[in-house]
């Protein structure tokens, strides 16, 4: 499925963003204000400086792991740089030793999508084998282990959820990988299925990976309509753009064109001779 960057971008932040109406309305306040703060500080600057991630911590501690969804986004083709911030998390107790494990094995998964590295078949096997290197002998294989059975013999969610308890952050990363890897094709079956956990990090988790694999535009109308604050979009424009090196968008003279690498653009002032007539000649 080829979609532009922007597209999966704009995605995996209005995943991460959605809320059925069942969820506790503080902790949307707080998941959004903390999601928000980090999406703009990357768009602006880039980075995010330990004393911010501290602040987080301590102002908002059961919302703070959303933060990373962003970050891994910003850090998608660098998985070693978001290994490193995440290491530096570990070392100042913001994260414990699995936690960074699982937020890194999810950011795996996020990068082979942007990446358009997800096989159109086979998703579940070729996600999960692409980990075993990192989550060797932990808790996480484990889970992952039981991840790629559940769905290879059709357990009931009762069944898997019973198993994986998302009380703690690493099951939940798990889940929301199950989530996805389940009904990868069906946005809104992923969502849904995952709402009923009732559980903040599920559902961002699971929004983040499926709004970044369908995109933007194969995120629902109904759900994308939830989201009615205005700037919001434009705050992802920004934050791409300070991905993409662009830095402003709007900055831009009308005149310039951005290509995909290896696509030939028009251009009318170069006369063009056929293959035909350079046969003939």
């Amino acid at each position: 499925m080829n979609l532009s960057l922007l597209n999966r971008f704009q995605g995996c932040l209005y995943g991460s963003f959605l809320s059925p109406q069942i969820q506790d309305s503080d902790a949307i306040a707080a998941r959004d204000l903390i999601l928000t703060e980090i999406i703009d500080t990357l768009g602006h600057s880039s980075s995010i400086s330990l004393e911010k991630w501290q602040d987080l911590a301590q102002t908002n501690p059961r919302e703070f792991p959303v933060a990373l969804i962003p970050l891994s986004l910003f850090r998608h083709d660098y998985l070693t740089s978001f290994q490193d911030e995440l290491a530096i998390l570990n070392e100042n107790q913001l994260l414990s030793p699995d936690d960074a494990l699982a937020l890194f094995c999810w950011g795996h998964v996020l990068s082979l999508i942007l990446r358009e590295k997800l096989p159109s078949e086979n998703k579940v096997e070729f996600c999960l084998s692409s980990l075993q290197a990192f989550t060797k002998e932990t808790i996480l294989e484990k889970d992952l282990s039981w991840i790629k059975k559940a769905i290879q013999e059709g357990y009931s969610l009762d069944r898997v959820t019973q198993n994986l308890e998302s009380s703690n952050l690493s099951a939940a990363i798990a889940l929301s990988l199950y989530f996805f890897l389940d009904t990868p094709e069906y946005f809104d079956l992923s969502f849904k299925r995952a709402s009923l956990m009732n559980n903040p990090w599920v559902l961002s988790f699971t929004g983040a990976l499926a709004g970044a694999y369908h995109g933007f535009t194969g995120i629902p109308l109904a759900w994308r309509l939830t989201q009615t604050d205005l700037i919001f979009s434009e705050r992802i424009r920004q934050f791409w753009s300070q991905w993409s090196g662009v830095l402003s968008e709007n900055a831009l003279p009308f005149s310039t064109a951005i290509a995909s690498p290896l696509v030939i653009q028009r251009r009318p002032n170069v006369p063009l001779i056929s293959q035909g007539e350079y046969v003939q000649g």
